[in-house]
């Protein structure tokens, strides 16, 4: 009888506990995004790879992925294939599952506008083919001097007609770079009616004096 009860406690003991089994068996899967590449630029309309396939689960395998755009939208629903996103800033997050636990991977990508559909000032002609890409009356070799794509100093932007955006297309403003400056015309006003007021002051003071010097 006592050499059944050690040999009872002996397999007790040498058997793991019921909870470390569930530990083990439940370890989450790992979410791994290989494509697109995290801050990863690419064109509107270009196919683009999307690669989960070395997410990984140490005590099972990954049974569903699911691919979600910033938006909510599911791209895909398989470990890897290709997809086109709307321009702009994109997160992309991966959902690998084994059926009892989910884990995640995010990355974040920028898709750029065609060129070819770019249409800055709405007038139907792409940019690439426009003389006036923003609209104001100015071409754009006369607002990008050198035509290198940049704004450099003293070059209005020729996708803004206000490129110091105080309300006047740069066309028409005097001082297309200074929010603060006002049109010269404004300017010499300005000044015209200050000498105006400063005048009156002396003239009424004058009279003033004349009023007073009489009175005595």
């Amino acid at each position: 009888m006592i050499l059944f009860l050690l040999i009872s406690l002996m397999v007790v003991y040498a058997l793991p506990p019921v909870n470390a089994i569930e530990m083990i068996s439940d370890e989450p899967p790992v979410a791994v995004i290989s494509e697109p590449r995290s801050d990863g630029v690419y064109l509107e309309g270009e196919d683009i790879l999307f690669d989960g396939s070395t997410s990984i689960d140490n005590d099972t395998e990954v049974i569903s992925y699911s691919w979600v755009a910033g938006n909510r939208s599911i791209l895909g629903e398989s470990a890897t294939f290709m997809a086109q996103l709307g321009w702009g800033h994109q997160i992309i997050t991966l959902y690998v599952s084994d059926g009892t636990t989910t884990s995640s991977a995010t990355v974040e990508v920028t898709v750029l506008q065609d060129p070819a559909k770019v249409d800055t000032d709405g007038d139907t002609t792409p940019d690439d083919n426009d003389e006036d890409s923003d609209g104001d009356g100015l071409k754009d070799s006369e607002e990008d001097l050198n035509l290198n794509g940049l704004m450099d100093p003293g070059e209005t932007d020729p996708l803004n007609r206000d490129t110091d955006r105080d309300g006047i297309s740069d066309k028409f403003d005097e001082h297309p770079l200074d929010p603060y400056t006002p049109p010269d015309d404004e300017e010499n006003l300005t000044i015209e009616a200050f000498i105006l007021i400063i005048t009156s002051m002396v003239l009424i003071a004058g009279i003033k004096n004349k009023i007073k010097s009489g009175s005595r």
